[in-house]
């Protein structure tokens, strides 16, 4: 477990426009529990149309600031207050939460073989490797993007296979960094459906 006293954290939230009420009632709980528990820490909103632009600035903002570890959330996620704790415990440098995506068919946004884009079928009961992941709820050392954005003047940049998260999992793969997910941290995913009358069994 890593010694919270040597953590600087940031709370990196890219956001477009708004942030569900859902999202801003689990971060209101999680900034009481950080502060009751004496955590240094600190929450930046970066707020734009362009997001992996937005996350490329957090993530400079974060070198500036001296911040050891970045945890980045998405607005539109809900999570428990001890998602901190479950993350230090793991005393991993990259793990990614279990969340699943917002559409009918859900599925984990978690992938186990990032060169054929194949996604997690199955969540194992224990923590587990990963090649890639969105990035609606991760913990990580703040020098694996820095160093990234030292080198190549950007992390999360999209490619011409990714867009800005998987561009940015598949580039700390090549500097041969681990990453991981925990299945008992598990985040909602905030989302909507329209219904049509004719969408009623009985019409």
């Amino acid at each position: 477990m890593i010694d919270k006293s040597k953590i600087k954290l940031l709370i990196a939230i890219p956001t477009v426009d708004y942030n569900h009420h859902l999202f801003t009632e689990s971060l209101i709980k999680l900034i009481q529990r950080l502060s009751r528990d004496g955590y240094n820490f600190d929450v930046r909103f970066e707020n734009g149309t362009i997001i992996y632009m937005e996350r490329d600035n957090l993530v400079r903002y974060a070198a500036h600031e001296g911040f050891t570890h970045m945890m980045w959330l998405d607005s539109d996620m809900v999570f428990g207050d001890d998602i901190v704790e479950k993350f230090i415990r793991d005393d991993k440098s990259f793990i990614s939460c279990v969340y699943v995506n917002r559409h009918k068919n859900h599925y984990p946004v978690l992938f186990d073989d990032l060169k054929m884009s194949h996604r997690i079928d199955k969540i194992p009961d224990e923590l587990f490797r990963i090649e890639g992941c969105g990035f609606g709820g991760v913990w990580m050392e703040s020098k694996l993007a820095i160093d990234i954005m030292n080198q190549q003047g950007t992390c999360f940049t999209p490619t011409a296979k990714y867009g800005e998260d998987l561009a940015f999992c598949e580039r700390l793969l090549r500097y041969g960094k681990e990453l991981w997910a925990d299945p008992d941290i598990l985040m909602g995913h905030v989302g909507y459906e329209t219904y049509w009358a004719a969408d009623y069994v009985n019409w």
